[in-house]
């Protein structure tokens, strides 16, 4: 009886093992969400893209090309946000086998992401392995495909329908400026709606005044995640691990990312990209309000 209790644990280990390396890092979703935001006076739809970090047999530049690029512009998004780690370099345990065996050229899959298509275009930061690797070539690749890189500025774009928004963006701390939100806002319209892009979530708490959407990856949502455990990591000192948050600087969406660091393996946490539906603050009840937040709803859309 032991000895079957004691194989089954030793299947059951094998098979999370072979699915958290080999299949779930591949089964992407589509997680939708809400938010109200003054100043705005019709929807906007905005597509979320984060820690892609491109490895052969996970996320390689042609399934980046293939399935990922198509699904992102089928969204039919107004506007695409670009939150850094691109390059799939590491520092961890398996770094060997990221850096030589699993490359892909960060360069080749920046330009790719740079170049995706939406009416306002393509804003992006850097993170903190887009540094580890290159960050001077990956913000030029990314330039080259179009995005506009952030690195402690901001911009403002116009809507379809007209609304002025202010993007600002920070750079990664370990990037030769880190990251300077006083800096990325100093010189920002305070009147307009400001919607705020970093790498590091925990930078949100550094904004010298709040924005009416902050947007964030690093954290890969935990990446692997256990049964009645939960998320081991979360890499964020104020507890952002995934999803939506209400915090003294605003609301911020914090998104799993489609790629994995460290270790090449997720666990029932599986890659994302994220969809948000900007909607103007006068919106009917239950379309979502700043101080209310609709849930995230999550989509399987993919799985091979």
């Amino acid at each position: 009886m032991l000895q079957k209790i004691v194989l089954g644990f030793a299947l059951a280990g094998l098979f999370a093992l072979i699915w958290a390396a080999l299949i779930e890092p591949r089964l992407l979703r589509v997680t939708r969400a809400e938010l109200a935001v003054k100043g705005l006076t019709a929807p906007l739809k905005a597509v979320i893209v984060a820690d892609t970090q491109s490895l052969v047999g996970h996320w390689s530049f042609e399934r980046l090309r293939d399935r990922l690029a198509p699904l992102v512009e089928a969204q039919k998004p107004d506007i695409i946000f670009l939150l850094g780690d691109y390059a799939g370099v590491s520092h961890g345990p398996f770094h060997k086998f990221y850096n030589e065996w699993l490359h892909v050229e960060p360069q080749a899959a920046s330009r790719l992401l740079g170049g995706l298509k939406a009416p306002m275009g393509v804003y992006a930061v850097l993170g903190n392995h887009d540094w580890a690797h290159d960050g001077e070539a990956v913000a030029a690749a990314l330039a080259a495909g179009g995005a506009v890189v952030l690195r402690n500025g901001a911009v403002e774009a116009r809507t379809p329908s007209g609304d002025v928004l202010t993007i600002a963006g920070v750079d990664d701390a370990i990037g030769p400026q880190g990251a300077a939100p006083l800096l990325a806002l100093a010189e920002t319209n305070p009147r307009l709606p400001l919607i705020f892009l970093t790498h590091r979530p925990d930078e949100v708490m550094r904004l010298p005044r709040p924005a009416d959407l902050s947007l964030a990856g690093h954290t890969h949502g935990g990446q692997i995640c256990l049964p009645v455990i939960g998320c081991p990591v979360s890499m964020s000192r104020h507890g952002f691990l995934r999803g939506l948050f209400q915090t003294p600087k605003g609301p911020l969406f914090v998104s799993s990312g489609v790629g994995t660091a460290a270790f090449p393996m997720r666990l029932m946490n599986p890659p994302e990209i994220v969809v948000i539906d900007l909607l103007p603050a006068e919106a009917p009840a239950g379309a979502g309000t700043p101080e209310s937040l609709a849930e995230p709803e999550s989509e399987l859309v993919l799985a091979e």
